[in-house]
């Protein structure tokens, strides 16, 4: 808050009150700070249009999300890169696979639960019973000012008397030139109240990936209209960072393979450190294959050398001589380090599917039965450059294809357009 001249000081004690900020403006033990539109050196409020040129978010109803949406860059929060993002009905996103948080919520930062969160409303809000809320997503591509933007418009609260009540305007940026996050606020109703109290009401703020670090600003009280406040990257990193992840098996382009019955198949892993320390000692790294129905049917154990912050190296497991049956099984590789302090990224998981040779007509995909949290969603642009793909590699060639079947579980009715690309050819 800026106190000028003594007859201000009235008025800038009742902003005080009402809007109480909780903590001082960092740092936090990574080392974020943040800075409000009050403040001389913070942020503008300057609210950026994404309606006409965004694309609407579909799915979105009471406490619920929609599946991980690419964001067509990749993004620096904390320690870790993220080029998608999950979007929540209760004001809320996260760069893990979140799939709700309802009232009362969490204090930010808090250990369990949901976590790798980014707040700038996290209340119970609602797209049902005809509210007139809608989201809207937006890559700006920019050279020197990319940035995502997610924008909450016209969003109501659910209250028992109300299930609409109220409407809230609000936006994320989230800044690739550096590592930024803006909270913007137009119209906002702070005329709230409900049944929780203080952060299980209203949170607004910033959570790590392992829920131990983070920044709340506001508790219990809605932000104020045409109000900024920016979350602001360190430029020198203190804390020391251990943290080892299996990051791609087998390929870096999808997460399943087609193996055929009698195949002998070597599993290989893609060990990176994605912490800032160097880690000097050996890292156990184990690979399980499982049947659909959990049974173990392999299991190897290896050692990757020490890896320097950054580094990462390829681990190849002993051959699987295994007597396939036709069917789907799943690689799961997880890595072991005493000091690892984010364990929710240690493990690995890829589909293999083995094909019936007695077939007609062998079927290629990756479906097993439809589950939210596995779907492709995507921002698609009106003019059809928006849209998702996976690469699907035949476990032998020559290989015929003789067509292509989707599920669509909602969007657009603008229609859908499947294309097949060549993927060492032409536009491929």
């Amino acid at each position: 808050m800026k106190k000028t001249v003594h007859p201000s000081f009235f008025i800038f004690f009742v902003c005080l009150l009402a809007t109480p900020l909780l903590q001082a403006q960092g740092p936090d033990a990574f080392g974020y700070t943040w800075k409000d539109s009050n403040d001389p050196e913070g942020p503008v409020f300057e609210w950026i249009d994404i309606s006409a040129v965004g694309t609407e978010v579909m799915g979105l109803g009471d406490d619920n999300s929609v599946a991980a949406m690419p964001m067509g860059m990749d993004f620096r929060f904390y320690w870790s890169d993220f080029n998608q993002i999950k979007i929540g009905s209760n004001g809320w996103l996260s760069f893990d696979n979140v799939s709700n948080i309802a009232s009362c919520f969490p204090i930010l930062p808090t250990v369990g639960g949901p976590n790798n969160l980014i707040c700038p409303l996290m209340s119970d809000l609602n797209f049902d019973n005809n509210s007139p809320g809608k989201i809207y997503t937006y890559h700006d591509d920019t050279p020197g000012d990319e940035k995502y933007i997610i924008s909450y418009e016209n969003v109501t609260f659910w209250t028992q008397a109300d299930p609409i009540f109220g409407s809230n305007t609000f936006q994320v940026i989230l800044s690739n030139a550096d590592s930024s996050i803006t909270f913007q606020y137009g119209a906002m109703d702070v005329d709230f109240t409900y049944t929780c109290t203080g952060s299980g009401k209203v949170a607004v703020g910033i959570e790590n990936l392992t829920g131990e670090i983070g920044l709340e600003v506001f508790s219990g009280v809605v932000p104020p209209s045409n109000y900024a406040v920016k979350f602001y990257y360190p430029e020198v990193i203190t804390l020391s960072i251990t943290d080892v992840a299996p990051i791609s098996n087998q390929n870096d382009e999808n997460e399943g393979i087609f193996l055929l019955p009698d195949e002998m198949v070597t599993f290989t892993s893609t060990i990176a450190n994605t912490g800032n320390t160097d880690i000097t000692t050996q890292i156990a790294v184990a690979a399980t294959v499982q049947q659909l129905d959990g049974t173990n049917i392999y299991l190897d154990v290896q050692e990757a050398a020490p890896l320097a912050a950054g580094e990462s190296a390829v681990v190849n497991f002993s051959p699987a001589n295994i007597d396939w049956a036709p069917g789907p099984y799943f690689l799961d590789v997880l890595t072991a380090l005493t000091s690892d302090v984010n364990p929710n990224n240690d493990n690995n998981i890829t589909e293999l599917n083995v094909v019936d040779l007695s077939a007609e007509t062998l079927t290629l995909g990756y479906v097993l039965g439809v589950n939210g949290a596995g779907l492709i969603q995507w921002s698609g642009g009106g003019d059809g450059s928006g849209g998702a793909g996976i690469e699907i590699e035949p476990p032998f060639y020559p290989t015929v294809v003789t067509g292509a079947e989707v599920g669509i579980a909602g969007g657009s009715t603008d229609g859908f357009t499947i294309r097949l690309f060549d993927d060492d050819g032409p536009n491929g």
